[in-house]
């Protein structure tokens, strides 16, 4: 009996654990406060310990924002958000996964969002960030013609 109860246990704490499901569409328009379609025009990524092995990448970007599909905002208006990715876990680890996308400069965006404890804007996670048009890819650097040997 002691088995069973103890097996049950492990197989709810590891349910509680594992990676955070994607929310639905229906989810992400109803847990978000702001909703917004823009570019993302600057991204500034860190590296911060979260405790004993847990790092993970930070990152805090700005949108100038295009149209608003829910919240307060107006057009033009520079929103200021962040989310995160894991970094580094321990071998074997589960647990939440952070933003599925991350966040570039030059991405066209749908973002949604909600405020922190500190009032600032965050992602939902995990899939608070829907790509509508990738950032451009900068142009190959261009190399001098060179005549031919003779």
């Amino acid at each position: 009996m002691n088995i069973l109860v103890s097996l049950f246990l492990c197989g709810i704490a590891g349910l509680i654990l594992m990676a955070v499901p994607p929310l639905s569409p229906g989810q992400l328009k109803s847990e978000s406060e702001l909703v917004v379609v823009g570019t993302v025009t600057e991204c500034e990524v860190t590296t911060v310990e979260r405790g004993h092995h847990y790092i993970d990448r930070v990152f805090v970007f700005k949108i100038d924002v295009a149209s608003i599909e829910k919240g307060q905002s107006r057009k033009g208006a520079i929103v200021e958000a962040t989310t995160w990715q894991p970094d580094y876990r321990p071998r074997a680890w589960a647990g939440p996964q952070g933003q599925h996308v991350a966040p570039a400069s030059g991405q066209k965006v749908r973002a949604y969002l909600r405020k922190d404890q500190e009032g600032k804007y965050e992602l939902l996670m995990p899939n608070g960030l829907e790509v509508i048009t990738p950032a451009p890819t900068p142009a190959p650097a261009t190399q001098p013609a060179t005549s031919p040997s003779k």
